[in-house]
């Protein structure tokens, strides 16, 4: 199977652009086949990369990931399809990306839907924002994953720190443009690369930020957000893992 990259502007072909097939085993993202395009922008896929497959804990043959989605980077650039889309052109696109919203909001609570739509239901536990600031909130949850990881995998340890210093940056008013574009990469490009699920939930949280709360980002980008600059947030229950006393 070949892939051809090209420019939205004008259709020239991008050379260098990382491509990555992935399937999902186990509920975790696992890569199927990657690579890069030459210089006419084209790229063969040759899944001998596929990661090996695990007999389960009461020995049952393991079974082949199921074919999710293509992600596609190069450079600050990030597009995730997903195959079984009908959409053929960027209009379609654009379209179903506005429409997201109202997608998630009329879902069905169980693991198939969430995992539908890029995210997951975890322990089950779910919590409404009222009159939180969504990026505030955000900002603590990364904050958590930053300061409670394991520290065992790499790509975790510096991924959610990566992440929680931009979403506090970005609750405090002072972060760029150019940290958001590196948020939005990080949270397409570092899921399924821990050895547990820790850094794909912190993927979900930068993720969902950007994609379901945009207005609340740019006014965020603008230090226009009135409820943070009262002063720092303090996350109240179910956000705070520990009581903080006074000494």
């Amino acid at each position: 199977m070949r892939f051809v990259v090209t420019q939205i502007s004008d259709a020239r072909p991008v050379a260098g652009a990382q491509v990555r097939v992935e399937g999902v085993r186990d509920d975790k993202f696992v890569t199927l086949a990657q690579g890069a395009t030459d210089a006419s922008g084209f790229w063969s896929w040759t899944p001998s990369g596929a990661a090996p497959a695990k007999r389960s804990e009461k020995g049952d043959e393991p079974k082949e990931p199921e074919l999710r989605r293509l992600v596609v980077v190069k450079g600050q650039d990030v597009l995730v399809v997903n195959p079984d889309s009908n959409i053929k052109t960027v209009a379609e696109l654009i379209a179903l990306a506005k429409a997201k919203p109202g997608e998630v909001l009329d879902a069905t609570v169980d693991h198939e839907t969430f995992r539908g739509l890029g995210s997951g239901l975890g322990c089950g536990a779910i919590s409404l924002i009222t009159d939180d600031c969504p990026v505030a909130v955000a900002a603590s949850v990364l904050a958590y994953f930053d300061r409670e990881n394991a520290g065992q995998c790499g790509s975790c340890f510096n991924g959610t720190a990566a992440m929680a210093a931009v979403a506090g940056a970005l609750r405090d008013g002072v972060a760029t443009d150019e940290d958001l574009a590196r948020l939005r990469r990080w949270s397409v490009v570092l899921r399924g690369r821990g050895a547990c699920a820790t850094l794909d939930a912190a993927t979900n949280i930068a993720a969902s930020l950007l994609d379901q709360f945009p207005d609340q980002v740019q006014h965020h980008l603008d230090n226009a957000c009135q409820t943070c600059q009262l002063g720092a947030f303090q996350a109240d229950r179910p956000y705070q893992v520990e009581a903080v006393t006074p000494a």
